[in-house]
């Protein structure tokens, strides 16, 4: 699934962002290593938001076992709030070596 997508954030977002980390300000204007080096940041982030949705996914098979057929909308915010987007800009990384 396209990153962005699922985690309901814009691709000029999600660019700025990354490219803020890295040192790059357009896509045009990266080095092959800093786009590796976002690249790297992007996976370490697609990969902690998929653990926050399979706890997501966990509590909701309890609520829906306790009778909670829909999910409270406290609980698609708590899952999509943007402070779990955590940049790091010092990755090491098979890349940097």
């Amino acid at each position: 699934m396209c990153y962005c997508r699922l985690t309901r954030q814009t691709f000029t977002h999600t660019l700025s962002r990354l490219g803020a980390s890295v040192g790059f300000l357009q896509k045009r204007t990266a080095t092959p290593e800093q786009l590796l080096r976002a690249l790297d940041i992007l996976e370490i982030e697609r990969n902690r938001f998929l653990e926050r949705l399979r706890l997501f996914e966990r509590r909701r098979s309890k609520r829906k076992i306790g009778g909670a057929r829909s999910p409270k909308a406290t609980e698609f915010s708590e899952l999509f709030k943007p402070e779990w987007f955590t940049i790091h800009t010092h990755i090491e990384s098979d890349h940097d070596a």
